[in-house]
């Protein structure tokens, strides 16, 4: 019987949100590392006025969105 050799690749999604005080502006974005904390790419978003709690839910979306594509 042959055996087959399974190769795991773990990817780490880290994103984070800023608010510009004066004006209210969000921008959210992360970056993608593998299991070596290498880092693969980055990626952001000018979200205008929004919560942070619908920043944090945009870094999320867009960083698994991008996982997905590659």
């Amino acid at each position: 019987m042959e055996e087959t050799t399974k190769i795991e690749r773990r990817i780490q999604l880290s994103s984070d949100g800023t608010v510009k005080i004066n004006t209210s502006c969000v921008v959210v974005g992360g970056a993608l590392k593998d299991q070596n904390r290498e880092w693969i790419f980055g990626f952001n978003r000018r979200l205008g006025k929004c919560s942070v709690f619908e920043a944090e839910l945009w870094g999320i979306l867009d960083g698994v969105t991008l996982v997905q594509g590659r």
